[in-house]
């Protein structure tokens, strides 16, 4: 009787054990059911709905992906795995959608990255002709010295019929030429469009980058040569 009970005993508190170090490991991940809704919250505080990136009859889209593809947004409090975002260009938003809900992401400090897809948007302080803006960047190199890349868009007005035309010109998303951004070894951010403006961004490394780029005979604009110094300077 007593070596039973003591079996029993024995029996209830291993799985006591069990049961402790299971609820222990769920509450240190961030997957599990009461962080994520602690964290999905904060996404939601943080967001907004004033700015729903409807087309308005706009001809083209504004995003960068139309379809809503899977992605992590990762905060300062934390990460989370999203099944439907897409970026709006235009707006410089990014459209979240869950159980039924949107939520538009600003680009404000909370958020530090968005991957949508084979992208990630980075939350960046660059230089705009109205000093610095805070927006998203899309990430090319990430390390040391770090290149980025803004996509531009802008709407052309709707026009008119013109003589002879039944209809006017619809307003349509014009995509207009990208812009690079190198953020350096101290933060500092410089708009960049070639590999002599790197150079300059770089000043510490300047001979070994000019020797770099003539002996490998880079091209002075394109994306995979301006690639390539940076991760140079980032070997150095």
């Amino acid at each position: 009787m007593g070596e039973d009970w003591l079996k029993k005993y024995t029996a209830i508190l291993l799985f006591c054990f069990i049961c402790f170090q299971a609820n222990a490991q769920t509450a240190g991940n961030l997957t599990a059911p009461p962080i994520y809704n602690l964290l999905l919250k904060q996404i939601e505080n943080y967001s907004n709905t004033d700015k729903r990136g409807s087309n308005n009859g706009i001809e083209g889209t504004p995003f960068l992906n139309v379809d809503f593809l899977p992605g992590v947004i990762v905060t300062t409090g934390g990460n989370l795995t999203a099944e439907r975002l897409r970026y709006n260009v235009y707006l410089d938003i990014v459209e979240f959608e869950t159980n039924g809900q949107r939520m538009i992401l600003d680009p404000n400090s909370f958020f530090q990255r968005i991957q949508i897809g084979e992208i990630t948007l980075s939350v960046c302080n660059y230089p705009s002709k109205m000093g610095l803006k805070k927006g998203f960047l899309i990430e090319l190199i990430t390390g040391r010295n770090s290149l980025y890349f803004k996509k531009n868009m802008s709407i052309r007005e709707a026009q008119p019929p013109k003589a002879l035309q039944e209809a006017g010109t619809p307003a349509k998303y014009i995509e207009l030429s990208g812009s690079y951004y190198l953020k350096n070894e101290n933060d500092s951010y410089s708009k960049v469009s070639s590999i002599a403006d790197i150079i300059k961004a770089l000043p510490q490394y300047a001979e070994k980058l000019k020797s770099y780029a003539k002996n490998e005979k880079l091209s002075k604009k394109k994306e995979k040569d301006l690639l390539s110094i940076v991760k140079y300077a980032n070997s150095l």
